[in-house]
């Protein structure tokens, strides 16, 4: 398997390492370990079955300077970073992987570990809420 697989995996198994989750039109940006900066963009042949990974390797940057540099389409280019991308590796279980990841992501940036744990508790359904 591919080094990046693995590391995708070691992200959803450590999901409690994900956090900094921001949105940026069809991407999500992440930090992971509180040091590595992701983001996560579902590609649009079809939704949700192919998926780009960046991967921002620089310590120097913040998710909000990346995505400020984005806003500048001219000054994007000057972030370092790698892409990959789920159709490079031909396999459906790797295509699984990322779409893993982006739930991951996604429940992160809508806390919805919270929300789940919290009904799970407490019993609630979700009438209880209107």
């Amino acid at each position: 398997m591919d080094q990046i697989i693995q590391v995708i995996n070691a992200m959803i198994e450590n999901q409690s390492k994900i956090s900094n989750v921001e949105p940026y039109h069809k991407s999500y940006f992440f930090v992971y370990n509180g040091k590595y900066i992701f983001s996560i963009v579902p590609k649009m042949s079809p939704p949700d079955e192919a998926f780009w990974l960046n991967v921002f390797p620089s310590p120097k940057y913040t998710v909000q300077d990346i995505m400020r540099n984005f806003d500048k389409e001219d000054d994007a280019e000057n972030i370092p970073q790698v892409t990959y991308d789920s159709d490079d590796f031909k396999s459906p279980e790797a295509t699984e992987t990322f779409r893993e990841l982006m739930q991951v992501v996604k429940s992160k940036l809508y806390n919805l570990d919270a929300v789940f744990s919290d009904i799970l508790t407490n019993g609630r359904s979700a009438d209880d809420e209107v």
